[in-house]
């Protein structure tokens, strides 16, 4: 209208009713108070200023509309002319290199050969698609337009045609190739979790950018990787990590791991620059630039893990086993050398070995001697010696071979990390050892056929012998036991029961055979007391005619004794979990009810309860993600109270045996170990002076993150002894005194590392003079009615129908016994689908714990609540 002469004016409106907006209200700048003063003392002098924009390193020219290239200068830009040689990121994720080695990345570089690579790459995958988006990745975008007198203008969105709209989508595609243009000097194919790391190092600044890709990564997951400064696992390193919500959006933060399970927002130990995310066709990529490590080198040691979130879009556990516990190792971000831990090192190669020469020679060999024996049945006149040899031959060798893996093993047992012993893996193999050498000494101390005691010299031989195979096939499996979970392992173990089932089908086929020779040649002289072996016929006195069968008995007998004084020593002790189910949820009501009182003081919550003439006081420390909620049920006194399956049987243990219970929740998701001290120092000092309990014992209990609190905590608290549940404490960061507390470490061997750590503590411990025992938790199968019997408010008719999922979803086996840690699987999500109503949404996490516990890697556990207070109990002190 003013082009065509209207009369036109500008005017600015103010509306004086209206309040003088406050500075509070404007936004940003509420956030620096400090910098914008209240009154304006007057206009700033005249100055120069020193005006400058940081620029990044190794950024590079884009091509977009309004810096249009000329199609030719395009082309030389793509060419290497102006980018310069390295990696470069497409559409479809980082492109890497023909080698996709550790040396310097030149995919498209200046030469023809690298540039006809790259259009090749095109050609054959993004134009296979659509061949014309090369040309509009080199002439630029297509921009629909149109004739107006001549004249060619822009068409607005509503005049778009199907050939426009197409055409902007290849301008989106291309546009998509050419801003992700991020070049990367070196790169590394990671060895597990389908990953791979890119990096450029400046040597001068010591800074790194790199790029951490993840292919195929679905929503509803997050992803990190980490440098780890002060050792080579998870506690300790420092995370890039990126969600990706089921909606697809991307999150990308730092977080330093200090615990297991927890990964939350926080600043590095060294100085981050940037850290982006970004979704490229289905890849998940890591952008970060950081400073490395001030500890004088570019090796660091890297981890790398998934996981899945939670339902809160909070990072969940990630896998337990597999390639999840196999993702760490260095990075030389200066020659671009990887190491890859997958690889084995010198004792895990004897512990191969030692497996190996064992399962051939006491698992194998010495059985298949025996068979042999039975060869001595077979009618050959022309051999008559030929079982004797074979005999001899084979458990001589399976004897030498004995010795040489039982060597192996105890080398092992010296170069075992903390300690570990394997205690009755290692008293059978040396049980074997001394048995076959008795039978070899006997050997070569044997008796003539003639002599008159050679019956007994029978005797003693058949015993030791059937003695040392019977226990060299039980130490095999216990061998398997101590096998890392994997398929590999349940192939061995069936391999094994198919070789032996065949020798014991051979053995009776051999056995019927010797009968049927019997018969057809009707030798009754064994029915006279003669006894036939091959050629050689020996009569044998008559009260010793059945003492072949006899002598089977009694070793039968005693090994069967062996066998049970071994399981009542260390298979009790170490706490499987078979059997000892029998505690439901009810099992006390007729005893005590939980009774809740609840208390604030210094911040937190404070929930306790005292049972009539207590002896003694139990502190209870919840584990990440808990609160002191957790030990009690929901109640008119406690409507926060949560209820959790295994924290309320523990306080329900601990009211009916007498202990007045007191559980104080942390200031965060997890326990801190320093400012917190003093808080529950200051708590349970209060609390027992108010209640007027001086007089009584005071006991503890912490599980994962309060394991490690109560492990430091009681350096500042006198307790009469402490229970610390799956971790394995903090002893290397605290000094270890006389006064320290007796302690018991309930833990679950299946989490190696940790099993190894603390037995390397328990070593500590007991070099200090410090009580110490420990109390393994094993894994054990789901029942269709676990879940009722175990958690409040689930029928058993609800807990049938969760037992039928898991197991029609192959969360469990044909056994019960979980396949996957149930942390990684989203079983919740299918509960509407099977019609599965729970009473309450809650109880998805009662159920959860049930699992976590059936699984037996990192869960707490009330199923030795028998163990855990006798051993309160047996250490009280005033």
């Amino acid at each position: 209208m003013i082009s065509k002469g209207c009369i036109h004016h500008i005017v600015q409106v103010k509306d004086s009713s209206c309040d003088t907006p406050s500075f509070e209200s404007v936004l940003v700048a509420c956030e620096f108070p400090d910098v914008f003063p209240e009154d304006l003392v007057g206009v700033p002098l005249e100055q120069e200023i020193d005006f400058k924009i940081d620029l990044f390193l190794d950024t590079h020219p884009i091509s977009i509309l309004l810096y249009r290239m000329a199609p030719v200068e395009l082309k030389e830009l793509l060419r290497g002319k102006i980018l310069p040689r390295g990696r470069y990121c497409t559409s479809r994720g980082l492109a890497c290199g023909p080698s996709g080695s550790q040396a310097p990345c030149d995919v498209w570089g200046a030469d023809s050969g690298r540039y006809m690579s790259f259009t090749y790459y095109f050609s054959t995958v993004e134009t296979r698609e659509d061949y014309e988006l090369w040309d509009t990745i080199t002439d630029g975008p297509t921009i629909p337009m149109k004739l107006v007198d001549g004249e060619p203008i822009m068409k607005v969105r509503s005049e778009f045609t199907a050939e426009d709209l197409i055409a902007l989508r290849k301008n989106m595609k291309a546009k998509n190739i050419l801003f992700h243009g991020k070049s990367y000097d070196s790169c590394s194919d990671l060895p597990t979790l389908n990953s791979f790391i890119h990096w450029n190092y400046n040597p001068s600044s010591g800074t790194v950018d790199i790029a951490f890709r993840k292919s195929e990564n679905k929503y509803g997951r997050w992803l990190a990787w980490a440098i780890n400064p002060t050792s080579t696992g998870m506690i300790g390193s420092q995370a890039f990590v990126a969600l990706q919500r089921s909606d697809g959006t991307l999150e990308a933060y730092t977080s330093p791991i200090n615990t297991y399970g927890i990964i939350v927002r926080g600043n590095l130990s060294f100085r981050v620059h940037d850290v982006s995310a970004q979704n490229i066709n289905g890849h998940v990529i890591i952008f970060a630039r950081f400073e490395l490590p001030m500890n004088g080198t570019n090796i660091v040691n890297h981890v790398w893990q998934e996981g899945p979130l939670q339902d809160d879009d909070t990072p969940g556990s990630h896998g337990m086993s597999g390639d999840n516990m196999k993702s760490f190792g260095t990075l030389d971000f200066h020659s671009g050398k990887t190491t890859d831990p997958i690889k084995p090192n010198l004792r895990s190669k004897v512990k191969i070995a030692h497996g190996i020469i064992n399962g051939v020679s006491w698992g194998m060999m010495m059985p298949l001697g025996v068979v042999l024996a039975r060869l001595r049945y077979l009618p050959l006149p022309q051999l008559p010696a030929l079982w004797f040899y074979l005999h001899i031959y084979c458990q001589s060798i399976a004897y030498v071979l004995g010795i040489v893996g039982g060597g192996l093993g105890f080398y092992l047992r010296k170069q075992s990390p903390g300690g570990v012993k394997h205690t009755c893996h290692r008293y059978i193999g040396s049980a074997l050892l001394v048995l076959a050498t008795l039978q070899f000494l006997a050997h070569c101390l044997r008796l003539k056929k003639e002599h008159k005691h050679r019956v007994y010299w029978n005797i003693y031989h058949w015993c030791t012998g059937y003695g040392t195979i019977i226990l060299a096939i039980g130490n095999c499996f216990k061998g398997f036991q101590l096998m890392d979970e994997g398929l590999w392992k349940r192939v061995y173990i069936d391999s094994y029961i198919a070789f032996l089932a065949s020798l014991a089908f051979v053995a009776f086929g051999l056995e019927v055979l010797r009968w049927y020779l019997m018969r057809a040649t009707k030798e009754t002289s064994s029915a006279n007391g003669v006894l036939n072996r091959g050629n050689m016929v020996l009569k044998l006195p008559k009260s010793v005619q059945n003492k072949r069968v006899l002598s089977l008995i009694v070793c039968l007998l005693f090994i069967s004794a062996l066998y049970l004084v071994l399981y009542r020593q260390y298979g009790e002790k170490s706490g499987s979990s078979s059997g000892i189910l029998k505690q439901k949820w009810d099992s006390f009501s007729s005893v005590v009810n939980l009774d809740p009182t609840v208390e604030f003081r210094n911040g937190t919550d404070i929930i306790w309860q005292i049972p009539d003439s207590p002896k003694g006081i139990v502190f209870l420390a919840h584990g990440c993600d808990g609160r002191a909620a957790n030990f009690w049920d929901k109640s008119s006194k406690c409507a926060h109270c949560v209820g959790l399956p295994e924290e309320r049987l523990i306080t329900l243990n601990a009211l009916a045996r007498k202990f007045a219970v007191i559980a104080v929740s942390s200031a965060g998701m997890c326990w801190s170990f320093k400012e917190e001290r003093v808080v529950v120092k200051d708590v349970i000092e209060w609390w027992i002076a108010k209640k007027k309990l001086q007089s009584l014992p005071l006991v503890a209990l912490g599980a994962s993150s309060g394991g490690y609190f109560v492990s430091i905590l009681a350096t500042d608290v006198r307790f009469s002894s402490i229970v610390v549940m799956i971790i394995e404490g903090l002893y290397d960061q605290m000094e270890i005194t006389g006064s320290y507390p007796p302690t018991l470490f309930v833990h679950m061997p299946k989490d190696k590392s940790r099993m190894q750590k603390l037995q390397r503590y328990m070593i500590l411990l007991k070099a200090k003079g410090i009580d110490v025992a420990e109390v393994k938790c094993l894994e054990f199968p789901l029942s269709p009615n676990l879940f009722a019997d175990r958690i409040p408010s689930i029928d058993v008719a609800t807990s049938v129908k969760l037992f039928s999922l898991f197991k029609e979803k192959g969360v469990i086996d044909e056994k019960g016994f979980m396949t996957h840690d149930g942390r990684d699987i989203h079983w919740s999500e299918t509960l509407q689908e099977k019609e599965i109503i729970l009473p309450d949404k809650s109880l998805v996490n009662h159920i959860q714990e049930e699992m976590n516990l059936a699984f037996a890697f990192h869960e707490m556990t009330s199923l030795q609540s028998d163990q855990i207070f006798h051993w309160f109990e047996t250490h009280l002190r005033d």
